[in-house]
């Protein structure tokens, strides 16, 4: 029987699995929001000029920058385990439980660290070919510093995080349980 999980992160430092984590969680985000305000959503699409209008405005403004946001997100993740020399995970609810809290810290600060950059390419996008400087800081810059929206990132944040430390886990838990089946096969 297995005590503990090498942890290889092999899912962890793939960029494919941060886009896809980040993907699911926009596509459920927008379901969810047509469930709930079908009237308003097609309101939107009218104001915007059109359904392809509204997709593309929804790629510009949130899929591209959000990219920016989950690939730092794993990267910081990815920095953290190779830090603090985070190798392996005993199989107990004490040491998951401890395992899973030991990030939050880094969650918690990942928004200063990736809204700079994710506040840029949406500037970069969506002010085309208007660039001004003004424009940036008090659109973009300026208003990434308050705490509203700090808050407002921080579940979504987390979910990413979290969803990829824990999708990570169980790819490396499958690993082990192979690793560990095969050299008991062999004794």
């Amino acid at each position: 029987m297995m005590k503990e999980v090498q942890l290889t992160r092999s899912f962890l430092k793939n960029p494919l699995s941060s886009l896809i984590i980040l993907l699911v969680i926009v596509v459920f985000i927008e379901l969810l929001s047509w469930n709930i305000a079908y009237e308003a959503k097609l309101k939107l699409i009218n104001r915007a000029g059109g359904l392809w209008v509204y997709i593309t405005a929804l790629v510009r403004s949130l899929i591209i920058p959000e990219i920016s946001t989950a690939l730092i997100i794993a990267a910081l993740l990815n920095l953290f385990h190779r830090l603090f020399k985070i190798t392996q995970v005993k199989l107990n609810w004490t040491s998951l439980v401890r395992y899973e809290l030991s990030f939050l810290p880094i969650l918690l600060l990942a928004y200063p660290i990736f809204s700079p950059v994710t506040q840029t390419i949406r500037f970069l996008l969506e002010a085309y070919p208007d660039y001004t400087f003004t424009n940036y800081w008090i659109n973009y810059l300026q208003i990434s510093l308050w705490l509203s929206i700090y808050v407002r990132y921080l579940l979504p944040v987390c979910i990413i995080g979290y969803l990829l430390l824990n999708i990570s886990l169980l790819f490396d838990f499958q690993k082990s349980g192979r690793a560990s089946a095969t050299s008991t096969a062999t004794l």
